[in-house]
């Protein structure tokens, strides 16, 4: 369910992992007393064969409701321990992606959901010694015993499956994708024209941080209604980056009558109201601005594109590091980025210069452009991944699609960064202790896509290059067995 058109407390709660969960404990209510209904309609003794004594079913759904709270607790202990694993292998900022997996919440409401139906179900048992228990309820409830124990052995088997580098790599990028076209809804069809951001006056004021955390949210709709007739923001931070308390994150320019209203006393206090801002008492724009800044304790994927990125790209320094030197898992980390890295490059960025009703205006001053997305997808990666043959080979190869992917589009010009990174990775294997032979694979592979094996400038490079064979380069390029 998707949940970004929805903003404020409602959205934290439609995305916090403990709602869907609570959505079952109604449902097993409602069943409860729904078939209890239904078993005093029915006619007594209309299926002797399948009468139970209503002792015998308190003993039964006892039993079983006691049972699940064991269970579900054994379920938490095991799912707790993967996730443990998978953060140590991987990266700490991986739990979230568990925190919001849909299947566990599914298999743990479903245990809540069972579990409140037979508590209800106990309740509305009869008290006599003889009595028989509800034909109905009691049959649900057996038949949701059994499927929940079944919903136990499922959960723990898809857990262990949740942890594998693959299944977390493609949950990462999806889910980053997923926030790339919601970010950038619009493909580029040609060239953008940015308009240039003037610098912000002497005169305009700051606006500080009301606390210290992550900018998780400033939608430019909201810093214009935010800002009075004829004011202009310019704002210095972007979604992603940490503020600490007191920190400058824009200017403000109020136009010149509300200016000095805001310096005049009582008359001038209406001009302002006027104009778009409080009325006397109310908050002033500044205020306003602070209130449209979402500043959160922790980061989120489904709110930061660049959290996602993030990541994707703290798997694959993991995997680098001196002491694991995992170069398959890179290798799948490098594949996953250029994945998401080509849903950047071929989506128009959003406008820097927002111009709303009345003269208001938004200047976003600290918007990454496509060559800063480049630089933060490969440029770590790249620092510890040009000593490894089969590492250069799947970046210049991940480089080199997108360049012709670009090109073939129509926007050649997105792909000088991609260059640039090439050619930073030629010069680190030059640079690298490996055998000519090593180093030579690498500049077949260069040569394939047009980069200079013998200049690390990328101003200098040739536009093409004779091929030297396709199935010799996707060799090349398949991984860290090629190597």
């Amino acid at each position: 369910m998707r949940t970004l058109f929805l903003k404020g407390p409602f959205r934290s709660i439609l995305q916090s992992p403990y709602f869907y969960p609570s959505l079952a404990v109604p449902v097993g209510v409602f069943l409860a007393v729904f078939l209890r209904a239904v078993d005093v309609l029915a006619p007594a003794g209309s299926l002797p064969a399948l009468e139970f004594p209503a002792a015998n079913v308190r003993t039964l759904f006892g039993g079983v409701a006691g049972a699940m709270i064991t269970a579900t607790a054994v379920l938490f202990w095991v799912r707790s321990a993967l996730v443990q694993l998978a953060a140590s292998q991987l990266s700490p900022r991986v739990l979230s992606l568990y925190m919001h997996d849909r299947f566990q919440q599914a298999s743990t409401g479903f245990l809540l959901g069972v579990f409140t139906y037979l508590v209800i179900a106990l309740l509305e048992l009869p008290g006599e010694p003889n009595a028989v228990a509800p034909l109905l309820s009691t049959l649900l409830g057996a038949v949701l015993a059994i499927v929940a124990l079944l919903s136990i052995i499922v959960a723990i088997t898809t857990g262990v499956y949740a942890t594998r580098l693959s299944h977390v790599l493609a949950r990462l990028a999806d889910e980053t994708v997923a926030q790339v076209e919601e970010v950038f809804p619009e493909r580029e069809a040609e060239q953008r024209t940015s308009e240039d951001i003037p610098p912000a006056p002497a005169e305009a004021v700051p606006v500080f941080a009301r606390t210290h955390g992550w900018l998780q949210r400033a939608h430019s709709q909201e810093l214009l209604d935010a800002l009075p007739r004829g004011a202009e923001f310019w704002l210095e931070a972007r979604v992603g980056l940490y503020l600490t308390e007191g920190a400058v994150v824009g200017r403000l320019l109020l136009p010149e009558d509300a200016a000095s209203a805001e310096s005049a006393g009582g008359d001038g206090e209406d001009v302002v109201a006027s104009q778009g801002s409080p009325a006397v008492g109310g908050p002033d724009p500044a205020s306003l601005l602070q209130d449209a800044l979402q500043i959160e304790t922790t980061r989120s994927l489904r709110r930061d594109l660049t959290f996602g990125i993030r990541e994707l790209v703290d798997i694959g320094l993991s995997a680098l590091a001196p002491g694991t030197k995992d170069t398959t898992a890179a290798f799948e980390v490098i594949l996953q980025l250029g994945t998401v890295l080509r849903e950047i490059m071929l989506r128009k960025l959003p406008p820097v210069v927002i111009r709303g009703e009345e003269g208001r205006t938004v200047y976003r001053t600290a918007e990454l452009e496509h060559a800063e997305y480049v630089n933060l997808c490969f440029q770590q990666i790249r620092l510890y991944g040009s000593q490894y043959p089969s590492i250069a080979n799947v970046l210049l190869n991940t480089f080199g699609m997108l360049q012709d992917q670009l090109r073939s589009t129509g926007l050649p010009e997105h792909a000088a960064p991609l260059r640039r990174q090439a050619a930073l990775v030629l010069e680190g294997v030059k640079q690298a202790p490996l055998l000519e032979a090593d180093r030579e694979r690498v500049y077949r592979v260069a040569r394939w896509y047009g980069f200079d094996a013998s200049d690390a400038d990328p101003l200098k490079q040739p536009a093409s290059d004779p091929p030297q064979g396709v199935e010799e380069i996707a060799a090349l390029s398949m991984g860290p067995g090629a190597s």
